[in-house]
């Protein structure tokens, strides 16, 4: 397997780790069923493959999660990290969304 492949890979189990992980936390996001006051949020985990709480963000309400939440994030992207094996990137930007219904969609922004 290439380093490529490998990587795409990796951002792969990444942005499904991150997306299971606002799936279970929806309530956190979007705390009304009928209107949402936000639809989208963006969610940047920086310093890969070991991040820290301080390492996420989420725009555009960083103060949205706890401590404690940015540590149960930051263990399931960890996690990922050891088993995905090298992932060259030192940062991933997630777009996500509460679609009509409440399915909720994630996907990663390219960088450039």
């Amino acid at each position: 397997m290439s380093a490529t492949t490998m990587d795409l890979s990796g951002k792969k189990k990444l942005l499904m780790t991150i997306h299971d992980w606002v799936k279970l936390n929806k309530k956190l996001f979007w705390k009304y069923e009928v209107s949402c006051f936000y639809e989208t949020y963006k969610i940047s985990i920086h310093n890969l493959p070991d991040p820290g709480e301080r390492d996420i963000s989420v725009s555009p309400n960083n103060k949205l999660l706890s401590m404690q939440q940015k540590t149960q994030l930051c263990d399931a992207v960890k996690n990922v990290c050891v088993k995905a094996g090298e992932i060259s990137e030192s940062c991933i930007d997630v777009i996500i969304n509460c679609a009509d219904g409440g399915a909720i969609t994630a996907e990663i922004i390219q960088p450039g």
